[in-house]
């Protein structure tokens, strides 16, 4: 990854989005310590509140990677951040305040997180592991629009798997990237995923400026399907690293199975 540095430091430019990938299995019980320590006292009772082991481990390696990932740009300890939702549960920084104007995106599923942040505009990212069987045919006519829903029927049987996981990490990386979660209603908007760049079009019922966004596809592993979704951002760059928060070695995150770039 090509990112200029200032004493260190990363540099967040204009037109640039960064994603920071990393896989929870790479964690040992040492780093899981060290997270603990850097999680504020309401991330930590909500992260022993977690029943599911799985769900557990991906929200500490979540708080902890968009902690040290802000870190990498600003002189600011990695402890030291303190974040606040809006009334949707989208997350932004709170503390220090000279860094609210920053926009950052996380998002996590069984194997994978990844952190998206952008010098300017609003970024979102949504991450999905496509072994999972979550009842495709009736989820997409229940969540998806009619236009996406009859796409995914008329798919072939051995590609409605890609299709639906494509349809729906865009759309969540939309609704992630305009900051309003599922009050916006998902069959309210719809992708064109033949089309390059891909195009989004809007119902009444969700009303925006199609011009102002501009999504991207990625495999980062054989069992994940990634998104992007950014606003207001002419012609933007993106760079992908896989860490491991505060390892002494990044490179001890490389995944396992094989990783692809953008598909688009």
């Amino acid at each position: 990854m090509t990112l200029s540095s200032d004493e260190g430091r990363l540099r967040l430019r204009e037109n640039q989005v960064d994603i920071w990938l990393t896989q929870p299995c790479g964690v040992g019980a040492d780093l899981l310590s060290r997270y603990q320590e850097l999680m504020d006292d309401g991330e930590l009772a909500r992260w022993r509140r977690f029943k599911v082991d799985d769900a557990k481990l991906q929200h500490i390696v979540a708080r902890a990677l968009v902690r040290t990932t802000l870190s990498r740009y600003f002189e600011v300890p990695a402890a030291a951040w303190r974040f606040t939702a809006n009334r949707y549960g989208r997350p932004y920084i709170d503390e220090p305040e000279a860094y609210r104007h920053v926009r950052f995106n996380l998002s996590h599923t069984t194997g994978l997180v990844a952190c998206a942040i952008i010098g300017s505009g609003d970024v979102g990212v949504d991450v999905e592991n496509v072994r999972r069987n979550v009842g495709f045919e009736d989820l997409a006519q229940a969540v998806f629009s009619p236009f996406e829903a009859s796409y995914f029927m008329q798919s072939a049987p051995e590609r409605q798997r890609d299709v639906f996981f494509s349809y729906w990490t865009l759309k969540e990386a939309y609704i992630k990237a305009r900051g309003r979660g599922l009050s916006l209603p998902l069959d309210g908007f719809w992708l064109h995923l033949d089309e390059s760049p891909l195009r989004i079009e809007f119902a009444d019922t969700c009303p925006d400026n199609p011009g102002r966004w501009q999504f991207r596809q990625f495999v980062p592993t054989d069992d994940h399907k990634m998104a992007l979704a950014v606003a207001e951002v002419a012609d933007f760059t993106i760079n992908q690293r896989w860490v491991v928060p505060l390892a002494a070695d990044d490179r001890a995150c490389e995944p396992a199975s094989g990783r692809r770039d953008g598909l688009r």
